[in-house]
């Protein structure tokens, strides 16, 4: 483009120079005439169409050049008529035109439209009158000279001028007294430069760049004044303080003190460029701050670029390691291993990754591959990542899931060992009810009581079972109160000692200020008796069993490691000792009831089990830590005890065994209501027996109708916690509504059941109970 400016503007300058030529012929047209071997000489070296007529308008002479306009010759120009040279409307206007010559007048226009054989041309014409010596009028002389051309550059010059994106402005100098270029004018500016620089060109024509911007940097002045001494163009890039833009500039001489400048506003180019550098640095300091290591690979597996992660993870410099190969960098050999996942990559042409130890820490590689033009592998990018923390937890993760399965499982068996207890109480009850019943019919030295008396042993024994059971499962009964284990421990010690042979030291570490727990103490009894026979079997010789308390703390990320804790504060009970330990493969199975690796008959497997279930049912957990040959540890934690004062109850069985037949007066009847037939007939005898009259009913809808129809003499209710369609402290509140002065007494087969909760203090029986109990029970509740 700016080739071309300066190619149009020297043309323009062409037409100066013609129009010096048309001043010259009419000298010379002046000086030649009469002289007719002189004229035509004249008239043909003129380069511009030369044309004489004569008084009726009829050519008397043309040149060559006027001919040409036409495609005739010159010579035989005096036949045509210009009604044949020129298209209508053109002839008429052009023969008017001499027309007006003839009468005196001079005829000049520098863009005479005039068609020629259908195609429009422009003249710069000149016609006037021809005189002879006296002045008088012989005809007309014109000259023509063909502007087409310089026309349409004209026209093209002023369309790329106006439209042309780059700003354009054409300058003169203004020089101080000594000579010294000081300043410049404006003398032409387009409508682009208005646009670039916020400049408008009607204000800034005919001013000097000093006057428009009086800020404007000596630079500028400096620079143009050596393109107009030199006159060697020159391209530079500059910013404009003034104008606040950046400017590629093309300058270039156009005259006598004169330059004239072409403007492209890079402004946004610059920006474009510097928030590319930008986001380069950013990117290279983020590429820098990569924990991983990031290696760019060429085809031959040699590095070309890393980040400066390399110096942490493999105390390498970056320097170091550029121009090495990767498995040279990374696992220290000089060929690539056979699991080398850039070999593997060859082959597949996708990512392949790999995990593999060094020393203590693991790492994990992923390489993707860099394709060029037609889909050529070029490169690969090679990342190198420290996952060793990821390791760990992924190993934490999966030795919680363990857990938490385990414990899952032990939950599952758990609830199946507490239904199966509920079922077996409920026998042991009817068994428990009918020895008792029977013993009271017999006399005293009969051989069958004696038998019935053993068979209540027995059930008594069997009883103490499904309480392991229960308390495996969760649903043991409860007698919590507040306990400092510190005291409870000192004097459990030398009960222990008499479990614990004298070859097996025990060493007890108490705590100062340590916390309370709030536990049923035949639960600490078991918890501890169990520990620390199970350490002594596992001390085949000497060794010792350490017993150790202490306040704990349980944070999130403790928490998280095991399935049953809470975060809070602790008591932690620890059991250690020196045996043999505990193999693996066995961990996750020692709390399952009736597993044991003793001997037959000498364990029932539902120690741990027991202990286990105990410990969740106060709220807490249990840890285990083993190594074959050195010991185990067992670790109790139980929830810090913050309440109140211990609310611990008395619970007297000094009672008589005398089953009463009570006084008439004060008998009445007995709403029962128990889901099993055979518990519901047991109570029945007791209750008929004691001298109650027994209202029986195993559904609470029953009940509820019974209540209605009987409340005149129905003074002791005794039901089931567990119904169908509602609880018994639901349908307890309904009959009371019925009977307001009702006693209630509720009998439950284990303490889980006790979770629905009544809605005050209520009379318990538990299952498996005796006639005894049951007696005492409504005496007590009866106030007999």
């Amino acid at each position: 483009p700016i080739e071309h400016i300066i190619n149009l503007y020297e043309k323009i300058k062409l037409e100066k120079t013609l129009i010096q030529t048309r001043e010259l012929l009419e000298q010379k047209v002046r000086e030649s005439l009469g002289e007719e071997l002189k004229w035509a000489t004249i008239l043909d070296a003129i380069p511009s169409g030369v044309f004489v007529k004569d008084e009726n308008l009829k050519y008397i002479r043309v040149n060559k050049s006027y001919a040409v306009f036409f495609n005739q010759n010159h010579k035989e120009f005096a036949n045509f008529d210009d009604k044949e040279l020129f298209d209508e409307p053109s002839a008429d206007e052009f023969i008017s035109i001499c027309k007006q010559a003839l009468n005196g007048n001079i005829y000049q226009n520098s863009d005479l439209a005039l068609y020629i054989s259908g195609e429009e041309k422009i003249f710069n014409a000149f016609i006037a009158p021809l005189r002879d010596a006296e002045g008088r009028t012989k005809g007309v002389y014109g000259a023509f000279q063909d502007f087409t051309e310089i026309r349409k550059l004209q026209q093209n010059y002023k369309n790329l001028f106006e439209s042309m994106q780059e700003a354009f402005a054409e300058h003169e100098f203004v020089y101080d007294e000594h000579g010294v270029p000081v300043d410049y004018r404006f003398l032409i500016a387009n409508e682009a430069f208005q646009k670039m620089t916020g400049l408008k060109v009607k204000d800034i024509i005919g001013k000097t760049v000093k006057e428009v911007l009086p800020n404007i940097e000596p630079f500028w002045v400096l620079t143009y004044a050596q393109v107009v001494v030199t006159g060697n163009s020159i391209t530079f890039e500059m910013f404009s303080d003034s104008l606040n833009r950046h400017y590629l500039v093309h300058a270039f001489k156009t005259g006598e003190h004169r330059f004239a400048c072409v403007y492209t506003d890079i402004t946004e180019k610059k920006r474009f460029e510097e928030e590319i550098r930008r986001l380069n640095r950013e990117w290279q300091l983020t590429y820098d701050n990569i924990n991983s290591i990031i290696l760019f690979l060429n085809k031959n597996f040699e590095i070309t670029k890393t980040n400066n992660a390399v110096i942490k993870l493999l105390k390498l410099t970056p320097d170091e390691v550029l121009g090495k190969k990767c498995w040279e960098i990374v696992h220290g050999t000089h060929e690539a291993p056979s699991f080398c996942p850039v070999i593997r990559l060859l082959k597949t042409k996708k990512r392949e990754t790999l995990e593999f130890q060094r020393d203590d820490r693991w790492y994990e590689v992923v390489v993707d591959p860099v394709f060029g033009d037609n889909n050529q592998l070029t490169g690969f990018i090679h990342i190198l990542s420290d996952i060793t923390e990821r390791k760990r937890m992924e190993n934490e993760r999966e030795e919680l899931q363990k857990q938490l399965i385990q414990s899952q499982k032990l939950d599952t068996i758990g609830k199946l060992a507490g239904g199966v207890a509920h079922d077996f109480n409920n026998m042991l009850s009817v068994i428990m009810g009918n020895i008792d019943l029977s013993i009271l019919k017999l006399e005293t030295g009969e051989p069958v009581k004696e038998n019935l008396e053993e068979v209540r042993k027995a059930v008594e024994r069997a009883s103490e079972l499904t309480k392991k059971i229960l308390a495996f499962g969760q649903k043991q009964d409860m007698n919590p109160r507040v306990l400092d284990l510190n005291n409870e421990i000192s004097t459990h010690i030398k009960l222990l000692k008499r479990v614990i042979p004298e070859r097996i030291e025990i060493e007890w570490i108490p705590c100062e200020d340590l916390w309370n727990v709030y536990l049923d103490p035949a639960h600490l009894d078991m918890i501890l008796l169990n520990l620390c026979v199970n350490a002594r079997d596992a001390i085949p010789n000497e060794g010792k069993i350490t017993i150790e308390v202490a306040n704990k703390k349980i944070d999130m990320s403790v928490a998280k490691r095991h399935p049953n804790a809470i975060p809070g504060e602790y008591v932690m009970l620890r059991v250690s000792d020196t045996g043999t330990g505990i193999a693996p493969e066995i961990m996750d199975k020692i709390f399952e009831p009736y597993f044991t690796t003793k001997k037959p008959g000498e364990g029932t497997g539902l120690g741990l089990a027991t202990l286990y279930g105990t410990v969740r049912q106060n709220n807490g957990f249990v840890t285990v830590e083993s190594s074959l040959g050195k010991g185990s540890t067992f670790t109790i934690y139980l929830p810090r005890y913050k309440e109140g004062k211990d609310k611990e109850k008395e619970n007297s069985n000094n009672w008589d065994y005398k089953l009463d037949v009570i006084p008439e007066e004060k008998r009445g009847a007995v709403l029962i209501i128990e889901d099993e037939k055979s518990v519901l007939e047991i109570l029945n005898q007791i209750v008929y027996r004691m001298g109650f009259e027994p209202i029986l009913t195993n559904d609470p809808i029953e009940a509820l109708e019974q209540a209605q129809q009987n409340k005149s003499k129905i003074k002791l209710l005794i039901s089931d916690i567990v119904l169908p369609v509602m609880n018994g402290f639901d349908l307890s509140k309904k009959i009371e509504e019925i009977i307001p002065s009702i006693k209630k007494i509720f009998i439950t087969g284990y303490s889980e059941e006790l979770k629905i909760k009544p809605s005050q203090e209520v009379h318990l029986v538990k299952k498996p109970f005796s006639v005894q109990i049951l007696t005492q029970k409504i005496k007590e509740v009866l106030e007999l």
